[in-house]
Order: C-alpha cells, then sequence, then structure tokens
C-alpha cells in the first residue's frame, strides 16, 4: 500500500492550505448542497446551487468557514435553503470533494465538474475533454453507472483494447430510457490493441462505426467507380431522459476503457485528484487539490 500523505480530514472539508478567497452566499436552493460540492451562481450572484456540470462553477461550497448559526451538523450534513454558506475559491490547496458515479480515479488524475456539484477524471482530446471510462466482456446492454449531465455536448467517443480479441463494441445511452444503445459507437472492432479508429469509409452503410447520435447524415459517393458511404460527425446534445452511458461486447474477453468526449460552457479543469478513489459502485469523497 502507498502512502500518499493524504489522510481524509475528520468533520473538516479542508485537508491543507487555505484558501485565498472566501465569499459568502445564499443557499437558494437545499438540493445537494454538501460541503466540497461545485456551486455555481443562483439567481442573483448572492445566491448559489449546486452545479449541474455544464454550467461555469463559482467555487467550492466550504463547512468550516461558515458561521456557526448557519453551518450544518457536520461535512455530511446537507445546508439548509436561506443559509448563508462559504464558497472557496483562490487554488492551491486541498479540499474534499465528491467522485461522480462510475468513475475511477487515480492520483493525479485531472478533474472535471460533473453533475450535483461533482467531479469526474478526464483526459483532453481534440474535440473536448475525455471521461474515462473502462470496460470488460458485457454480451447483453451493461450500465457503466455513469450519467451525463443534461445538455452536455458529446463530440466523439474513443476506445482504447487493452486485452484484444476478435471482438466488437457498442457503445450508447440506455434502451429502455429511451436511449439507444449503440448510439455513440456501432461494432467498432476490438481486434487489435490501443487506439481504435472509427470506419468511416465503406462500401455499405451498415458498416460505418459511428452511431446514429454522432452520425447525422451519410453521403454516398460513386465518383470513383464503387460507391462509398462517408458519414458527417456532428455533436450529440444529452436530453432529460436517456442519459445513461451503456456499452456492450460480443463474447470474447476483452478489456479497455473508451472516452466519452464531452464540453460545455463549464468543461474545464477544477482539480487534481490527489489520492487513488474507485467510485464505480457509488458517488465517493476525493481529496483534490483546487485549481479554481
Amino acid at each position: 500500500m502507498v502512502d500518499y500523505g493524504i489522510v481524509k480530514p475528520s468533520n473538516k472539508i479542508l485537508e491543507r492550505g487555505t484558501p485565498t478567497v472566501i465569499t459568502s452566499h445564499n443557499i437558494e436552493t437545499a438540493t445537494t448542497m454538501y460541503a466540497g460540492r461545485l456551486v455555481k451562481a443562483g439567481t442573483t450572484d448572492y445566491d448559489i446551487v449546486v452545479n449541474d456540470g455544464v454550467s461555469p462553477v463559482i467555487g467550492w461550497l466550504g463547512w468550516e468557514q461558515a458561521d456557526m448559526n448557519n453551518r450544518p451538523a457536520t461535512v455530511d450534513t446537507i445546508y439548509a435553503a436561506s443559509e448563508e454558506a462559504p464558497v472557496l475559491r483562490g487554488g492551491d490547496f486541498n479540499i474534499v470533494a465528491s467522485l461522480a458515479v462510475g468513475f475511477v480515479a487515480a492520483r493525479g488524475d485531472v478533474l472535471i465538474p460533473w453533475g450535483s456539484g461533482t467531479v469526474a477524471p478526464a483526459v483532453q482530446f481534440p474535440e473536448g475533454w475525455g471521461v474515462k471510462i473502462p470496460f470488460i466482456k458485457k454480451t447483453s446492454e451493461y450500465t457503466t453507472g455513469v450519467v451525463l449531465p443534461q445538455y452536455m455536448r458529446v463530440n466523439d467517443v474513443w476506445v482504447h483494447v487493452v486485452t484484444n480479441a476478435s471482438a466488437t463494441i457498442d457503445i450508447g445511452l440506455l434502451s429502455s430510457a429511451s436511449g439507444d444503445a449503440d448510439g455513440f459507437v456501432d461494432g467498432e472492432d476490438l481486434t487489435n490493441a490501443g487506439w481504435v479508429n472509427h470506419n468511416l469509409v465503406d462500401a455499405f452503410a451498415d458498416n460505418i462505426t459511428l452511431g446514429v447520435l454522432l452520425d447525422e447524415v451519410q453521403i454516398k459517393d460513386a465518383t470513383g467507380g464503387a460507391p462509398v458511404f462517408t458519414p458527417i460527425k456532428t455533436p450529440y446534445v444529452v436530453g432529460a431522459t436517456a442519459k445513461s452511458v451503456t456499452y456492450t461486447t460480443s463474447d470474447a474477453t476483452v478489456t479497455g476503457n473508451f472516452y466519452v468526449v464531452v464540453s460545455s460552457p463549464g468543461t474545464f479543469p477544477v482539480a487534481i485528484a490527489e489520492q487513488p478513489i474507485d467510485a464505480s459502485a457509488a458517488a465517493a469523497d476525493i481529496v483534490v487539490r483546487s485549481l479554481i
């Protein structure tokens, strides 16, 4: 076991360091307003609500900096509406944040805002920030636990194969919730280890591996002799119902990760993970170094 020198504090939200900016705000809506969550502006500049994962954040909801008359009993107790609460920012301090369900963070991972004031590990791609989701053999539609924030834009999905086999993978949104199980990736080839390129040019339209949620229209071109199909890739904006990310593989032993590449006005690095945390089954506390 590695000692990272990071210990989650008891009934405190700051692990080390002091925010250079602490401002007081009014809790406009109590929903999910726990200490350590990212918050955004409410109706007025004085009001705050929990961040939705797509709006610009103004800071972290504090606890020990609050007035005793307004502070919840513990860091795990939700704030009540109309209470005055501190918002922390300025960077270069460690705070106990919440890692969103479905994700696994490694020490040093860049973290971006996610739904309900949580954070998610992400890697920068040309099209935006890709949140990393592991996969193994699942021969029926498997729900990863990752829920995309409403109004977030999905620009692409990249697949990285670790254990390869003669197999394919579909990636999409939960079909039983009005989603499309292969809406992002449709039959991507897992034969070779490493990064997988979409099949974007083929003599048969059904062989295009970009899913229909990202494939607005396919163009048939016969100018070179035999006809070929190429898709026009367009971003997908997450709606109110279909938000749960799922995947399905064929029946072979495969492992790897896929990256859902997203963007929004609020999608930017807000912290660095200071410890490894597994939130694949449920959201989990994580000590992070604030970048805001």
